[in-house]
């Protein structure tokens, strides 16, 4: 427990800084604004792409497995025990509880259950009762929707790592980190020249791409910048641009605004 808390704090500290530090940016930039040294120290530990590197994916994974695991083992027994009222417990184990009272009451049986039931259903207990040859037991209980804080607590944590990992584009990296995907070779000028190890599916979980199309021209293909290479993305969907807006201020002539009109046209219709 203490090791994923501390790895929760190192993965918030790092979102801090991928938040803070602008990313994705050109290296000149990081100099001007760093100078050479800090930028040196940075790069090694790629605070610059804080979300890619190879540490943060490996701790967000890490947290995924050992999160999924204990909501596994442990989930199903709390749903059990938020279930079970322990109502067939033994007298002498119930004897044996170091938290315990004996009373003795002048009250006949049925009166002393209706006086007990009605406190404990006052006091917001749920209550069970056994009735056998050696007498009634009530068996009470509250608070158990408590234990949903940890289900929801633990699943809340694979949640936001899983979309971590989407974000980082991990389900890419790995395609390409296990040979299956090539870079866009320098000869490729067209995107029929594009080989199919340097295109990713239409199905691909996710993935930040850019699109250049000329003004009324369309297109259903983008361009991912990965480790250092360029992929090719097919997209299920055509876009079309009909229009490329500027506008400028009336006092010095600077761009006020820029807007494009486009068309989005699914390639696999609904059925």
């Amino acid at each position: 427990m203490r090791f994923a808390v501390s790895l929760l704090m190192f993965i918030c500290v790092a979102s801090i800084i991928g938040t803070v530090l602008q990313q994705n940016q050109p290296d000149l930039t990081y100099t001007d604004q760093f100078g050479m040294y800090w930028y040196a120290v940075f790069s090694k530990f790629g605070v610059a792409q804080v979300y890619n590197t190879w540490w943060f994916l490996l701790i967000m994974t890490f947290l995924v497995v050992s999160t999924s695991i204990c909501l596994i083992r442990n989930a199903p027994k709390m749903f059990k025990d938020m279930r079970s009222f322990r109502e067939y417990i033994r007298e002498g184990s119930l004897r044996a509880f170091p938290h315990r009272i004996d009373i003795q009451t002048g009250l006949t049986s049925a009166a002393s259950l209706a006086r007990v039931r009605g406190w404990l259903k006052k006091e917001g207990y749920a209550v069970k009762e056994k009735t056998d040859a050696s007498g009634t037991l009530l068996a009470a209980k509250k608070g158990s929707a408590n234990r949903l804080g940890y289900i929801f607590a633990h699943s809340a944590i694979v949640i936001v790592c899983i979309g971590g990992l989407l974000d980082s584009e991990l389900p890419n990296r790995l395609q390409i980190w296990l040979g299956s995907k090539q870079p866009i070779p320098d000869t490729a000028r067209y995107v029929s020249d594009v080989p199919d190890a340097a295109r990713f599916s239409p199905g691909n979980p996710s993935f930040r791409g850019n699109v250049s199309i000329a003004e009324g021209n369309s297109s259903n293909t983008g361009i991912l910048a990965l480790s250092g290479g360029q992929y090719l993305q097919m997209l299920p969907f055509d876009i079309k641009l009909n229009k490329f807006i500027i506008e400028y201020y009336e006092t010095n002539g600077t761009p006020k605004r820029f807007a494009s009109e486009v068309t989005i046209t699914d390639r696999q219709p609904a059925r």
